[in-house]
């Protein structure tokens, strides 16, 4: 599991990208504040899944299982 880092402005943007709101979007603001969601990205850097709060780990772990298992078979 990797969270996202980076600079800012590409932290902002790619939150954008994803649909995310996030709070700490003030240029001075040195943290960053966000929802519990995960988005799942597969290595082609393509959304593959998003689990939502409510979503149960067992079923996060299964999606991420498949993930890598199809990309272990196919590259």
């Amino acid at each position: 599991f990797k969270g996202i880092t980076g600079e800012k402005q590409t932290i902002l943007k790619i939150s954008s990208t994803l649909g995310v709101h996030i709070n700490g979007e003030a240029e001075n603001s040195e943290t960053i504040e966000h929802s519990g969601v995960l988005f799942l990205i597969n290595p082609e850097g393509k959304l593959a899944a998003i689990f939502t709060n409510g979503a149960k780990p067992q079923l996060i772990a299964q999606d991420v299982k498949e993930i890598i298992h199809h990309y272990a078979l196919h590259g």
